[in-house]
């Protein structure tokens, strides 16, 4: 987007939800602001109704405050989430990734792991050929040619 911005102009305003959308960081939210205000693009926030202006140091220090606060605030969120997916697993309940050999199970108000019969059977047979010395690629093919779906089906 912002080397769109270099090039032809293509576009002359850019609306975003907040400024969090533009980046991760607020490095990477910055430079890209100054991309697009070099390039004479104006950038509208629709959650505040706002122009995010450029022109001024004031300006500048608002843009790097609301990009510091949205950084904060996904800092906040990952580990909020990373302690609660930590804190199921701990328990036994199933966090939400599919893992083959095992099937989820609603138990009460959170879901665990059960073992599935058919593809605990494919998993075992995959832990043999390895401690039997075959590599990935050989495992892969032989379990190709036996036409077993993948995790995905």
């Amino acid at each position: 987007m912002t080397a769109a911005g270099r090039r032809q102009k293509p576009f002359d305003t850019l609306v975003v939800m907040a400024l969090s959308r533009l980046g991760r960081d607020r490095n990477r939210v910055g430079a890209a602001l100054d991309e697009l205000h070099e390039a004479g693009v104006a950038i509208w926030e629709y959650q505040t109704g706002q122009e995010v202006k450029l022109d001024t140091s004031q300006d500048r220090f608002v843009a790097s405050v609301g990009a510091f606060a949205d950084e904060a605030y996904l800092e906040k969120v990952a580990k909020s989430t990373s302690e609660g997916l930590h804190r199921k697993a701990k328990h036994g309940h199933f966090t939400g990734q599919r893992t083959y050999g095992y099937t989820s199970v609603q138990v009460g108000e959170h879901y665990e792991r059960r073992i599935d019969p058919a593809e605990s059977a494919v998993v075992l047979r995959v832990f043999g050929l390895c401690a039997a010395g075959e590599g990935d690629g050989r495992i892969a093919e032989q379990v190709n040619a036996d036409k077993i779906p993948s995790p995905a089906g």
